[in-house]
């Protein structure tokens, strides 16, 4: 890029290329800065103190009109190359004036702005690069009612969809709640819904046994399938579920829980695990990934998966349906969504059932202040995100026994990657010493019952969950005790009868198992 015309005349490229290799590419030629087209004034604006900075030694050259600026060139990367300019539209004021000293640090920030969407671009490059798409498959009538009538059922189970089926099941669970008249002015099309669902889809590994798309459109159904059960949503099936009258004059979920409230649930829903590598909270801090560090050793891949939905969200211009980044509406969007991810850390499962105790409580004995609804109702919805996140153990048996394979597999092969990194492997994640029954018994019994316990008592429409889990707690504790063949049966054949555990394996169902539980069930 330099010779020895150019060698002494910064140089800025500026192009439509948002590549991240390209651009670096560029800098590491000779290039001093990267604007992206359409270029901006206040962009522009910001080189005089670039230039300055990187020579501030260098005497002011005349102008043909008497005033001072460094030469610039802008090279544009579609070969257009625009030649030093004798004048600069910019006239620096007094270095000791209180004007300069606030023009500097405005264009100082303004700079920072203009660069920071390639931070979040990188990051995403590395984590969920998206592939190209081309569309989706039109969804025929008699397929459509199946799947509707599929995402209206507690027997729900991703397993038995393929991916493009996923993608339409979430397309008819956001439909609902998109005829909302409250959720007209959105306006968002089918087009739309499907490129961001489909992106979304994108930015889940496939290669991961359980935190994968499938398991979005999981924790998606069930906290779906919860808001009809309250009666505040259709099911996609025309099947209904009305309302009940409240009789007795008590604060109930349904009464506080907006369209736009439901709408920023769903959204978290699905994108609650975006882009999740397929290992834990306590790997990424143990070995000082980037990610931990960026978000210091706290709810580091929630604190991920939220930055990772809003780059897309962003993308697809879903962050100006609201009326922008800036609105009021946009803002309590973000904060339902955000905060509903955060909620899904599994370290902090104790205090959130604490919350949800008290919550219930206070629905009981008195009317909630209206001050304090906002409060209430992002705790409503950190629970039932928190209660679809771990749903598995409230499906029929043989669709939560699947899950559980798949998330002992993924737990197995972060101890492998541990073994491989010389880091200490813990026993969860030691393929010699887990036992699927106990891990089963133990997050039964020590993280999930308080959980959906506390919430029946905030829902009752959602009691049955208490109930199947029961009955799920009682298979997996005759399977623990049957007297057949012995062996770890954490990989096994899942219609079998598994025996008792071999000599050295670990019982999750103590206060051992429980205490792990709290800090590794992410």
């Amino acid at each position: 890029m330099k010779n020895e015309l150019t060698d002494d005349i910064p140089i800025v490229v500026c192009s439509e290329i948002d590549e991240p290799r390209f651009m670096l590419d560029c800098i590491y030629a000779g290039a001093i800065d990267y604007l992206l087209k359409p270029l901006r004034l206040d962009v522009i604006k910001t080189l005089f103190l670039k230039l300055h900075r990187i020579r501030p030694e260098a005497k002011p050259h005349e102008s043909v009109h008497g005033s001072t600026s460094p030469s610039l060139t802008l090279s544009c990367a579609d070969n257009v190359i625009t030649s030093p300019t004798a004048t600069s539209p910019l006239t620096p004021t007094a270095p000791n004036s209180s004007e300069s000293l606030c023009g500097g640090l405005h264009h100082r920030i303004k700079e920072i702005f203009a660069k920071d969407t390639q931070f979040a671009k990188v990051i995403m490059d590395i984590y969920a690069p998206l592939p190209p798409h081309h569309g989706h498959i039109r969804l025929s009538e008699e397929h459509g009612a199946l799947l509707r009538k599929s995402v209206s059922s507690w027997d729900f189970c991703p397993f038995d969809f393929t991916h493009d089926d996923l993608i339409h099941c979430v397309y008819l669970i956001f439909e609902q709640i998109l005829e909302s008249p409250e959720l007209s002015h959105l306006s968002i099309t089918e087009a739309q819904l499907y490129d961001f669902i489909i992106d979304l889809s994108s930015a889940y590994h496939d290669g991961n046994p359980y935190h994968n798309f499938a398991h979005a459109v999981d924790v998606l159904q069930c906290s779906y399938y919860f808001l009809c059960k309250l009666g505040i949503l259709p099911f996609a099936d025309g099947s209904t579920n009305r309302r009940s009258p409240n009789s007795n004059n008590v604060t109930r979920a349904q009464d506080l829980l907006r369209p736009k409230d439901m709408f920023a649930l769903l959204i978290a829903a699905i994108g609650h695990d975006a882009a999740h590598p397929g290992v834990n909270n306590v790997f990424l801090v143990k070995s000082a990934t980037p990610l931990a560090v960026l978000y210091n050793d706290r709810s580091v891949l929630e604190s991920f998966h939220s930055m990772a939905l809003f780059q897309l969200i962003k993308k697809h211009g879903f962050d100006q349906f609201a009326g922008g980044a800036g609105s009021c509406e946009y803002q309590e969007f973000r904060k339902v969504v955000v905060t509903s991810i955060l909620a899904t850390d599994m370290s902090l499962h104790s205090e959130y059932v604490s919350k949800i105790k008290d919550q219930a409580t206070r629905f009981r004995h008195s009317s909630i202040d209206e001050l304090n609804c906002e409060e209430e109702r992002l705790l409503l919805c950190s629970a039932i995100i928190k209660c679809a996140d771990i749903s598995n153990v409230t499906r029929p048996f043989i669709h939560g026994a699947k899950w559980a394979e798949h998330l002992v597999e993924e737990f197995a092969c972060q101890g492998d990657l541990e073994r491989e990194l010389g880091m200490p492997v813990l026993p969860m994640n030691d393929r010699e010493k887990i036992v699927l029954e106990d891990t089963q018994i133990g997050f039964i019994r020590y993280v999930a019952m308080t959980l959906f316990e506390s919430v029946r008592d905030v829902m009752q429409e959602v009691s049955f969950t208490v109930d199947h889990m029961q009955q799920n707690l009682r298979r997996w504790e005759n399977r623990k005790n049957a007297s057949h063949d012995s062996g770890v049966s954490s990989l096994g054949d899942l219609d079998q009868d598994i025996g008792e555990p071999p000599k050295g394996a670990l019982d999750m169902t103590g206060a051992e198992g429980r205490h792990r539980y709290m800090v590794l069930a992410n």
